[in-house]
């Protein structure tokens, strides 16, 4: 790299964090310069077994058990397989050190991409202890711009467990200065405070008013 060359920032990996966070910066118009080790991927035509049925890839697709235990011991608690092998960091070569009573399997990419190649497609709800799980071991507790979580938006009392917004100023993300962690969940529709689990289910009004569920239910309705 020539030392002429400047940069307004610094990415390092290019997986789904990485990427993004490359992409916001330079449609921004910032000077990018990304970091990652491993083999490059271009994307569509690296895929070699895109598609194709196991009778088409190497192994059948089966990790051969010798070489898992020799040089993906780590990888095999994640996805791998013969089809997305060369996607993954070879354990052997690239180990990594953890200290006594700390033993954590660090499934590593090791090509352009990062994770996105070997994430196997599934991507969970974050529940609301994850989102206060900073706060709990005395990390970025100051509820500061980088809070997320759920939010009641409708402040009548009940947290809404799918709608998530990023809180600016708001301590506990819910705009009335009552703790997340005491707030119940379950407000099934945030937008209005008639509809909330603390409300009783009103007869033949189309609506799920205490949020179980379940429309005018017979025999747990009021009229």
């Amino acid at each position: 790299m020539a030392s002429t060359n400047r940069f307004d920032a610094i990415v390092i990996g290019s997986g789904i964090s990485g990427g993004f966070a490359a992409k916001e910066l330079t449609e921004k118009g910032l000077r990018v310069l990304m970091l990652d080790r491993g083999v490059m991927v271009e994307h569509g035509e690296d895929y070699t077994y895109d598609g194709k049925p196991a009778y088409e890839v190497p192994a059948r697709n089966i990790m051969p058990k010798p070489l898992i235990e020799s040089d993906y011991f780590i990888a095999k608690n994640g996805y791998i397989a013969p089809s997305n092998r060369r996607f993954y960091n070879d354990d052997r070569l690239n180990p990594y050190a953890y200290g006594e009573g700390s033993k954590f399997n660090w499934i590593r990419p090791g090509a352009v991409g990062g994770k996105s190649l070997i994430w196997g497609r599934w991507s969970f709800r974050w529940s609301v202890e994850d989102f206060e799980a900073n706060k709990r071991d005395g990390i970025d507790g100051d509820c500061d711009t980088t809070e997320v979580c759920y939010r009641d938006y409708d402040l009548d009392g009940y947290r809404s467990d799918t709608a998530t917004v990023i809180s600016f100023a708001d301590a506990d993300c819910n705009d009335s200065g009552e703790a997340l962690s005491t707030m119940q969940g379950g407000d099934c529709n945030d937008l209005t405070n008639a509809l909330n689990p603390g409300r009783p289910e009103r007869c033949s009004d189309g609506f799920d008013n205490n949020c179980n569920g379940v429309i005018d239910e017979i025999g747990f309705c009021t009229p």
